[in-house]
């Protein structure tokens, strides 16, 4: 009888351990179906199964939920016999990636407790490339030492990576592996339908024995001038998936002096720091990574693979070409041929220029001339108002980074150019007068006048002397 649990996060959530597949059991080996009765409280059990004696096989089981989505897992076993049998390679160390100088305890497992005798060591030959052969490991376990299990251990050595670790071949030294004076036959490396005994069958252990380094950095954001206030992204890349403790330990170094601090870890292999620019940093044309910190002394802060080698740290630099740093505000401009409160009476207008300073590098300079409601792109050296009217002048500019300028200190103006009189007419009717008759005669202007004296020249060469006005 096969027994054992099964788990469904929707079930869960639904309160309803009902709604669920079914398991599957598969035997290897096996010529009929096996019965499963799937229980609601997360365990299931088989009927009874009768295997061959002296069977080495694997159970596969598959639990499919309620939407039929489904998990596969399987298990090795064994069943005893009167005879000692060999049954697998494996290892003691669970599934994962190792590094150098870590112990892998390679096993080979019988169904009884049986001991070697009669030559040297057992040896094992792995697939591990060495110089000009292939990587030997000696049995652990001392001889006349009857154990089901006989160990060797293997301590990667620097430079032998390999995807997955396996026994190519088993050298029993002249030795014989017995229980009970019967000695154990077939004692080779695993192959057909019972290679999923070898030791790549049974465990997947990868070597990685090379540190992870970083292999790029590349500014996620576009070329371009950036003020302070605006963000540029950047990302860092290792030449493997990594685990990162603690992802205040890497900073980069910037060639206007900024440290960048505290990545947001993007995937295994990438970080993606944030260099939100300050007013106090120092601009640059060009901005580069100098350095990259990673904080190698500290063992809380490690970047480690998945072997566990820890990152070394190569100094990595990276020119981020087309991102310009431009931290200054343009000067303020200064607008010149203006007197503040100044009257234009001249029929040309007025005329004015600004100002901009010697070393502006604006792509934008406007100006107003109603104090900043509207603004026009100035061009030229200088700029004409010929209409009558009130003006207050002011200008700015801006750089690329989008850095602006304040506004010019405003002046103001007025034009009142053209003909200020507009009619001369006379204060009695059309006629002939008399000597000592009084023709009073109007100047009419267009706008209010001061008149302290004056007299009119007449076409009879008289003179007509000022009175009053209003």
């Amino acid at each position: 009888i096969i027994q054992g649990t099964w788990s469904d996060n929707s079930t869960n959530d639904w309160t309803d351990k009902s709604r669920h597949g079914n398991v599957t059991i598969n035997l290897e080996g096996s010529p009929t179906t096996i019965s499963v009765t799937v229980k609601n409280d997360g365990t299931w059990i088989t009927n009874q199964i009768t295997p061959a004696d002296t069977t080495t096989a694997v159970i596969y089981a598959e639990f499919a939920d309620y939407a039929g989505n489904v998990a596969k897992t399987n298990e090795n076993f064994f069943v005893n016999s009167t005879d000692p049998e060999f049954l697998r390679i494996s290892a003691e160390n669970p599934d994962g990636s190792y590094k150098a100088g870590d112990t892998i305890v390679i096993t080979l497992e019988f169904n009884k407790a049986v001991k070697y005798s009669g030559g040297g060591k057992p040896t094992l030959t792995l697939n591990v490339p060495t110089t000009g052969t292939k990587r030997t490991v000696e049995s652990v376990t001392p001889s006349n030492d009857a154990q089901f299990i006989h160990k060797f251990n293997y301590v990667p050595a620097s430079g032998e990576d390999i995807a997955a670790l396996d026994v190519d071949a088993i050298d029993l030294k002249n030795n014989k592996y017995t229980a009970d004076d019967v000695e154990v036959k077939n004692i080779a490396v695993p192959t057909g339908a019972n290679a999923i005994n070898k030791l790549s069958g049974t465990r997947t252990i990868c070597i990685d024995t090379q540190s992870p380094q970083i292999s790029k950095i590349t500014a996620i954001s576009p070329s371009g001038y950036y003020r302070a206030g605006k963000d540029i992204f950047i990302s860092l890349e290792f030449t493997e998936d990594v685990t990162i403790k603690d992802p205040s330990c890497l900073k980069l170094n910037l060639s206007n002096g900024v440290q960048v601090t505290n990545p947001k870890v993007t995937s295994p292999k990438t970080v993606l720091f944030t260099y939100a620019i300050g007013s106090s940093d120092a601009s640059t044309t060009t901005l580069k990574v100098t350095s990259v910190d990673s904080d190698p002394a500290n063992a809380a802060n490690k970047i480690v693979d998945i072997a566990g080698n820890a990152l070394v740290n190569t100094g990595f630099t990276k020119d981020l070409s087309g991102l310009i740093i431009d931290t200054l505000t343009p000067t303020t401009p200064v607008i010149t041929g203006i007197t503040e409160g100044e009257m234009v009476y001249d029929n040309s207008g007025k005329s004015f220029s600004i100002n901009w300073g010697t070393n502006s590098d604006a792509v934008i300079k406007k100006y107003s001339v109603d104090g900043g409601k509207s603004w026009t792109d100035y061009t030229g050296s200088s700029v004409t108002i010929s209409n009558n009217g009130d003006y207050t002048v002011t200008a700015y500019q801006q750089d690329a980074a989008g850095n602006r300028s304040e506004n010019a200190t405003v002046k103001h103006f007025s034009i009142d150019a053209g003909a200020i009189l507009t009619s001369v007419t006379a204060g009695v009717p059309t006629g002939i007068y008399t000597t000592g008759k009084a023709i009073p005669i109007y100047l009419n202007f267009r706008k209010d006048v001061t008149v302290t004296s004056g007299t009119l020249t007449l076409s009879n060469g008289k003179t007509a002397t000022y009175t009053s006005g209003s």
